[in-house]
């Protein structure tokens, strides 16, 4: 099958593009287009290749990273030969399952971490779905990956530029990409907690996305997925009613799937007991009692006499 990149009409009317020269203009273009380009923009393209496939000297090669560096387009890994366009994600977002099951295979590969924290960082950015895009990658989310060094040996004439690139775009990244994880939390269970949520409920929105990853932070996800089926038991099909069924039975010290029977036995032995005034559902609630004469007198303006 013939592989292709796609490049839209505007790209020569691009403010950026317009103000390059003709040299520059020609090593973009290479770069966004040449055999080795992958899905999600990094790929390991040594200059040894550049300068074979495009014709320019080591020296002129070496001269155009360094320039695309310092306009905050690209980076470029000395250790592993790797290169990231920066801008890549913002105009190639994957729109279909198998544009995110390549970019899930492609970024397996990527030998160097910053790199792939960058990534990940812009993929948060645009609001994509991290948890298909980073299946499988547990132990590099879950776990400090920016670390000093991956890029490295950089020529002289190049530290300026690189130390405030990496202070941009990479170090300053730390604490945003740690935020993220604690917001999305990348693992099997949630997962599952979604996907039964979606089945049973609808297609959760982003901000009830949020709230499951939230609960699955707090509670088990045995016990999630049972709040769940109480929710469609009783025809409350929302994430609130949900939230209420989980902090009902962490109130009762309910904690495992076993512990939910055993509520759910005591209750059913007990449900004889129950007024028709008390909600029957899985909370069990105890039932209010009114003094109706009390509250007459008071809508009355009696209590006083």
């Amino acid at each position: 099958m013939a592989k292709y990149r796609q490049l839209y009409t505007e790209f020569w009317s691009d403010g950026f593009i317009v103000d390059l020269t003709a040299q520059e203009k020609y090593f973009y273009l290479y770069l966004m287009t040449n055999a080795k380009t992958t899905q999600c923009g990094i790929y390991e393209l040594p200059k040894s290749i550049i300068s074979n496939e495009i014709g320019y000297d080591r020296e002129t090669v070496d001269n155009l990273l360094q320039k695309f560096i310092k306009y905050n387009k690209i980076l470029y890994s000395e250790d592993t030969k790797e290169i990231m366009i920066l801008n890549w994600s913002k105009y190639n977002i994957p729109s279909s399952p198998n544009a995110v099951k390549c970019i899930n295979k492609e970024i397996k590969t990527i030998k160097n971490k910053e790199l792939l924290d960058v990534l990940y960082e812009k993929y948060c950015e645009l609001e994509l779905d991290v948890n298909k895009l980073f299946w499988g990658m547990n132990e590099y989310l879950n776990n400090e990956t920016l670390k000093k060094g991956d890029i490295k040996d950089l020529p002289r004439d190049y530290e300026g530029a690189y130390k405030e690139l990496i202070s941009n775009e990479i170090k300053n990244k730390k604490q945003e990409v740690k935020k993220k994880k604690e917001e999305i939390i990348i693992n099997k269970e949630v997962v599952e907690v979604i996907n039964v949520f979606e089945s049973n409920i609808h297609p959760p929105t982003p901000i009830e996305k949020k709230k499951l990853i939230f609960l699955c932070d707090k509670f088990n996800s045995t016990l999630i997925i049972l709040a769940i089926e109480e929710a469609v038991i009783y025809n409350a099909k929302n994430i609130g009613y949900i939230e209420k069924v989980l902090i009902a039975w962490e109130f009762k010290g309910i904690k495992s799937s076993e512990d939910v029977r055993k509520n759910k036995d005591n209750w059913n032995k007990n449900k004889d007991k129950i007024t028709e005034n008390e909600e029957c559902n899985g909370w069990n609630y105890e039932g209010r009692e009114y003094d109706f004469e009390e509250l007459e007198r008071k809508l009355l303006g009696w209590s006083a006499m």
